[in-house]
């Protein structure tokens, strides 16, 4: 009597083949999961020059942070320094009235600046005076 093979084992693409590469995908999964652990463990250990880089590389915040600094510093500058200069001329060339000085010239300069610039702001949110 003649032993017969299943059909699967004898194809090409029968049920061995199938065994064959479901245990292919299972090494290769392992291999990447154990890669994968390996540059995790290298990461959280940090080479001298990834723990120098890391504040560039993932600090977002530090430059959010930096970004806003370089939006809000030419804000008070823009308000400040008119009036600064404004005052500084009127002492140089006329001079106060009695009870005025230099501070408070500077003090209500800055307070209207800071007031225009804040109505113009609301102006903007509630979008009236187009």
């Amino acid at each position: 009597m003649q032993t017969v093979q299943p059909t699967s084992s004898r194809l090409p693409g029968g049920l061995d083949s199938l065994e064959r590469r479901g245990r292919n995908e299972a090494a290769a999964r392992s291999e990447s999961g154990r890669l994968a652990r390996e540059f995790r463990d290298e990461v959280r250990q940090g080479d001298g020059e990834r723990a120098r880089w890391s504040l560039f590389g993932r600090g977002w915040v530090f430059w959010l942070v930096t970004d806003l600094g370089l939006l809000a510093l030419p804000v008070p500058v823009v308000v400040m320094m008119p009036p600064v200069l404004e005052c500084r001329h009127i002492s140089e060339t006329v001079g106060f009235y009695a009870g005025g000085s230099f501070k408070t010239c500077a003090r209500e300069g800055i307070a209207k600046r800071w007031s225009l610039l804040d109505s113009r702001i609301k102006m903007l949110i509630r979008q009236s005076g187009r």
